[in-house]
């Protein structure tokens, strides 16, 4: 059986854990709804656990969707 349901910036706020709890502790809600349009434009899905990994250990890859060179310069300018 599968599940699936639509979230938004306050169900990930809630509900990410371990490093992605505090990489969305850093992030904007723009920044958020950007990376989720993004996301949701590729037309794949993803388990919760799958987009909590993605925001926790694939910051380089929305770093760059938010017009930064890298993560480390994201959280630089954090």
């Amino acid at each position: 059986m599968k599940i699936t349901k639509e979230v938004d910036i306050d169900y990930i706020r809630i509900n990410s854990w371990s490093g992605a709890a505090d990489r969305v502790k850093d992030l904007t809600d723009s920044d958020l709804t950007t990376i989720l349009n993004i996301l949701e434009e590729t037309g794949d899905t993803m388990t919760e656990t799958e987009l909590n990994d993605f925001l926790w250990f694939d910051d380089d890859i929305y770093a760059d969707w938010l017009g930064y060179k890298d993560a480390k310069d994201l959280w630089h300018n954090r």
